[in-house]
């Protein structure tokens, strides 16, 4: 899913929500079973924050989106194209090698983004998970975010978004979890990720071929 300034903002979102991690990680330690990174994030009591909306776009064009290996710049242009006419985006995310991608924002913060996984489970539920750090204005942080995908019973879309973050910076982790204004305030940015996420989705999933 991505915002207005990229699929990293959740992460200060997520932090700011501060819900502790519980045991129920959606099945995502066994897709980063192999991933020490991952592992030792999940294990470090992050900050959890869950969103889930549904698309009116066919489940099989979906997967013809999501299958894409150029999927971030798919949906980076597909953002931009609706951007109001002279608008731009305020930075644009660089594939530094195969599945490493990085951007450096308006306030020069650089951030890193690895793509860790990608597929289509037993239960045809679709699995993207992505490793990221960077630093913010609360300072450096680590992040798992995890996107999942079904079928839903008209055949268009439910979508799931957790983002597992870990600020480095102990105060803000404690603030998070315990200033109520913040939490509100990021659940409202969080509706409007989930707005313009399903919006993006929709446009992109019209120009594919749907699949069985």
């Amino acid at each position: 899913m991505i915002v207005r300034r990229s699929v990293l903002w959740l992460i200060p979102v997520a932090v700011a929500l501060a819900d502790f991690a519980t045991a129920d990680d959606h099945g995502l330690r066994s897709l980063v079973a192999e991933e020490k990174r991952a592992l030792d994030l999940l294990s470090n009591a992050p900050i959890h924050v869950d969103a889930a909306g549904h698309a009116e776009a066919e489940f099989g064009r979906l997967l013809e989106v999501l299958e894409q290996e150029t999927v971030l710049t798919d949906v980076q242009k597909e953002y931009a194209r609706m951007l109001p006419p002279g608008e731009k985006p305020e930075f644009v995310i660089q594939e530094t090698s195969p599945r490493h991608y990085s951007y450096v924002n308006k306030k020069k913060q650089t951030s890193e983004l690895w793509e860790l996984c990608r597929k289509l489970d037993d239960a045809g539920v679709f699995h993207i998970v992505y490793f990221a750090q960077g630093e913010r204005f609360f300072g450096s942080f680590k992040a798992l975010i995890h996107v999942r995908a079904c079928r839903n019973h008209s055949d268009n879309v439910n979508w799931f978004l957790s983002v597992y973050a870990f600020p480095e910076n102990r105060v803000y982790r404690f603030l998070a979890r315990n200033i109520g204004v913040v939490r509100s305030y990021f659940r409202s940015k969080t509706r409007d990720v989930g707005q313009l996420g399903v919006s993006i989705c929709q446009s992109l999933c019209k120009k594919q071929e749907p699949r069985d």
